[in-house]
């Protein structure tokens, strides 16, 4: 990551531990390399929606070392960087959304279609899409997207690993 400069709203996709049950499960299920997200923020900080946690909180990236890959969004301006990260930080603290995760799992493995009520909590991916899209600049136009889904935006362009 030397020549890398990261900016405020990158998005840092986890390639996940091999190890990891439910890493590995996220991969299969979304046709993926990437089993989460998070988003920059500052001085190795990101925040992320940690479903091992149950949470919205920050994370240091050097936790991550070695299975990040990075994305950045070229036309944001440096206001709607700011726009980016002061969403996701207004989100700390909130659950994350198992229920979600479950019914996307059922939705996904059984091919069923039934209308999701919003809630006030988030997954990895829509925690990102949602930032962004307070932001100004929605990834993706679907309600919740996938790490695959949100990383695959014609907005973002791969600019390196760490």
């Amino acid at each position: 990551m030397d020549n890398i400069i990261l900016k405020q709203g990158d998005v840092l996709a986890y390639k996940g531990d091999k190890n990891s049950p439910i890493s590995n499960i996220v991969k299969i299920m979304t046709k993926s390399q990437y089993s989460h997200l998070c988003l920059y923020i500052s001085d190795d900080n990101a925040i992320e929606a940690d479903g091992i946690k149950g949470d919205i909180n920050y994370v240091d990236i050097k936790n991550y070392k070695g299975r990040l890959d990075i994305y950045t969004c070229s036309s944001l301006t440096d206001l709607q960087r700011k726009q980016v990260c002061d969403y996701a930080i207004s989100r700390i603290g909130q659950k994350y959304d198992y229920w979600l995760l479950f019914v996307l799992f059922l939705r996904k493995l059984f091919k069923l279609r039934f209308k999701l009520k919003d809630r006030d909590e988030d997954v990895c991916s829509e925690l990102v899409n949602d930032s962004y899209t307070k932001g100004g600049c929605k990834l993706v136009k679907k309600r919740y997207p996938n790490p695959q889904e949100v990383i695959s935006s014609k907005k973002l362009r791969y600019i390196g690993s760490y």
